[in-house]
């Protein structure tokens, strides 16, 4: 959807100025954003009154569909991951508190991903390492037997 074409809240601010809800928290059948649509703001009203704060952060930062991160299978990935993640906070589809835990869980992967691979280097090198000596002593076998 374009800039022009997305749908803003048509409520005004306390200070007269229109509201600059994102247009995703606007329902298009109202015109109204979850704060300024009556019904709406009762259901907020009502998850934070059963003591759903998190349920009434959820109405405002809905988060991400699994369809939209790509598997976590590489370090491209996780780069991948971070951009949304930071796209999503910045659109506020997504807090600044989840986005927080989100980039600590994909650093650990990374963490553990490198290790993986330092390990598997590792392994390549000893394997290289029993070669030489194998060839080595070949190499003086043959002297010997000259």
């Amino acid at each position: 959807m374009a800039p022009d074409d997305e749908i803003r809240c048509k409520a005004l601010a306390k200070n007269g100025k229109r509201c600059k809800a994102p247009s995703r928290l606007v329902d298009p059948e109202v015109g109204l954003c979850l704060s300024h649509d009556p019904e709406r703001r009762q259901q907020l009203s009502d998850a934070a009154q059963r003591g759903g704060r998190s349920r009434a952060r959820r109405l405002r930062n809905p988060g991400l569909e699994d369809e939209e991160l790509p598997p976590l299978d590489c370090p491209h990935a996780a780069a991948a991951w971070l951009e949304i993640v930071g796209r999503a906070v910045a659109t506020g589809r997504l807090s600044n508190r989840d986005a927080d835990a989100v980039t600590r869980a994909v650093k650990e992967w990374l963490r553990a991903h490198e290790a993986g691979d330092v390990a598997d280097q590792v392994n390549t090198l000893k394997a290289q390492l029993v070669e030489i000596k194998a060839t080595l002593g070949k190499a003086k076998t043959m002297e010997v037997l000259k």
